[in-house]
């Protein structure tokens, strides 16, 4: 802010004519004290005109100079309409950021994570929506590094995480980075346990006391713990709705294949 005090200050450039000053497009123009105060928000300055008022008693040509400022300010949008629809575009750019799934798993457990992605593909994530490592279509991209790729991920998206906890998941350096980070940035995320894994085992940054789904077995909770992750995706990430009929076989397919990856495991 700048004060009246023995002399005031202005910034100017060309375009609006102000006491014999010419002010542009491109202007930052604040002046304040006690009787007025007026902002006119624009960029890069010009040039500065520094006029000198003798003291306050010198009221008119005060008046006369706030005045004209007023007339700018209350007249600015009609003259740069555009301009002021293209910064309200670029705000808005900064501040909304699309949503993304990214499973966060051990590399040694992507025979279970492969079943999970294609519960989601049956649910209605699209690829753009999905991210996941052990995948191709869905994992790094070539020549991308894998870690300021997914930085990259963290700071432009609104990540929904999906931790696929395991010993192997606790044994791997990378994915507790991907713990730290998401805890870091308050992420939403879903617990999903592998078999051999208890609850009483998490650990780190992940609340322990969240409710979180164990793939194990046909029990009732496993069906009614997936159909909530069914119906929480559906309606963050604005899906059709499914048939009951349609997701109870491709649940049941889902927990059956995980059923038969657990005994493969076993031998």
């Amino acid at each position: 802010m700048l004060r009246f005090v023995n002399s005031f200050s202005i910034y100017s450039v060309e375009g609006f004519p102000l006491l014999g000053i010419s002010i542009s497009s491109e202007t930052i123009c604040i002046i304040d004290n006690s009787l007025a105060r007026i902002t006119i928000q624009k960029s890069k300055c010009k040039k500065i005109v520094t006029i000198y008022k003798r003291g306050y008693k010198d009221e008119k040509e005060f008046y006369e100079l706030s005045g004209s400022l007023i007339a700018i300010k209350n007249n600015i949008n009609k003259y740069y309409p555009e301009e002021e629809k293209t910064i309200s575009n670029k705000n808005k750019k900064l501040t909304s950021k699309s949503s993304k799934i990214f499973i966060s798993h051990a590399s040694q457990d992507k025979n279970y994570v492969i079943k999970l992605v294609e519960l989601l593909e049956n649910i209605g994530i699209q690829q753009e929506h999905l991210i996941c490592s052990s995948i191709p279509e869905y994992g790094i991209p070539l020549s991308n590094d894998i870690y300021d790729y997914l930085k990259k991920q963290f700071q432009e998206h609104d990540l929904h995480i999906i931790f696929v906890l395991s010993d192997n998941y606790y044994n791997s350096p990378a994915c507790l980075n991907e713990m730290g980070a998401a805890w870091m940035l308050q992420n939403k995320y879903t617990i999903i346990l592998l078999p051999e894994f208890e609850f009483k085992e998490i650990k780190g940054a992940i609340n322990p006391r969240q409710i979180g789904l164990k793939l194990y077995g046909n029990s009732t909770d496993v069906k009614e713990r997936l159909g909530e992750l069914k119906n929480n995706l559906i309606q963050e990430f604005k899906l059709p709705q499914m048939s009951e009929a349609r997701w109870e076989r491709k649940r049941d397919d889902f927990i059956n294949k995980i059923n038969t990856q657990i005994l493969m495991e076993c031998f």
